[in-house]
């Protein structure tokens, strides 16, 4: 089956607090200095709120966009993503919501999904 439709993938941002991927059209947004910031979280968003210089820092070390190249189908040339996750031997896998939540294989955390 041949997809017809490009579908474009909106941009991923980090979250500079948990450092979670949001999209960029995420409602929890935050500007200061002359950036937007976009967060996963209205807690996430208070806590960067009330230092933001601290995480604005931080944030200027990694990039903030991100966009994979290898999500997209490689079968139909469609634009809609593909979940690549491939597990590594010996890895622990944490929810950056729930840093308590520890598993040996990488999937959707039990409380927040």
């Amino acid at each position: 089956m041949k997809h017809t439709e490009k579908q474009s993938q909106p941009l991923q941002m980090t979250d500079p607090v948990c450092g979670m991927e949001v999209r960029e059209g995420s409602e929890y947004r935050f500007s200061f200095a002359g950036a937007e910031y976009r967060f996963c979280s209205q807690h996430c968003k208070d806590t960067f709120a009330a230092d933001p210089a601290r995480y604005a820092e931080e944030a200027e070390e990694k990039p903030q966009m991100k966009h994979q190249h290898d999500a997209h189908c490689k079968s139909c040339e469609s634009g809609h993503a593909v979940k690549q996750t491939v597990p590594v031997d010996g890895a622990e896998y944490t929810c950056p919501m729930h840093p308590e939540i520890r598993q040996d294989h990488p999937g959707p955390c039990p409380k927040c999904g």
